[in-house]
């Protein structure tokens, strides 16, 4: 019997906008020290579900534990950031632990010891409970608005990144 493949690869149509990729800027060395603001969602009453989140190292850091974490915080209208929990998305050691070498850190490493408790990032334990606190960013407006940043380590010589986050806009 023949094969006739009628997939259209120049077009793609969804019924809805929902899920869609969002891509930080690269981030790395030149932030050596610092925390750096990948994502806001400036949505008043707006609600963001993040299905799945990576670290796309392109250039190999000079220590493997130069990205401590893929966390959430929230950040004023002057640029203050309120680092409210380092590690809900990604944990440096268990999701980043070689980082000094180029490759995709998919999140949501999780572990589950005898009693049954489950330890990880909050957001990959969120996923493996089936609840939903830490899957929805809720917007707000610039004087408290929610960001995913990465703390960077100092002493960084080398070392670029970028986030990747699969999400879906609640309407």
């Amino acid at each position: 019997m023949a094969t006739n493949d009628l997939r259209r690869v120049d077009v793609r149509s969804n019924v809805r906008i929902n899920p869609f990729w969002i891509v930080s800027a690269e981030f790395g060395y030149a932030d050596t020290g610092d925390d750096a603001v990948l994502f806001g969602f400036p949505l008043v009453g707006g609600n963001i579900f993040v299905h799945e989140v990576m670290v796309v190292v392109g250039t190999g850091f000079t220590d493997d534990n130069a990205i401590t974490g893929i966390g959430y915080g929230t950040i004023t209208a002057a640029g203050v950031l309120t680092d409210t929990d380092d590690t809900r998305y990604m944990a440096e050691g268990t999701d980043m632990a070689t980082v000094e070498t180029p490759g995709v850190f998919p999140g949501g490493t999780i572990a589950i010891d005898t009693d049954g408790a489950v330890t990880g990032a909050d957001w990959a334990k969120a996923k493996a409970e089936g609840t939903i606190g830490h899957l929805i960013i809720t917007g707000a407006d610039y004087d408290s608005m929610p960001v995913i940043y990465a703390p960077i380590i100092a002493a960084q010589t080398a070392g670029v990144a970028r986030c990747h986050m699969l999400i879906s806009r609640i309407q």
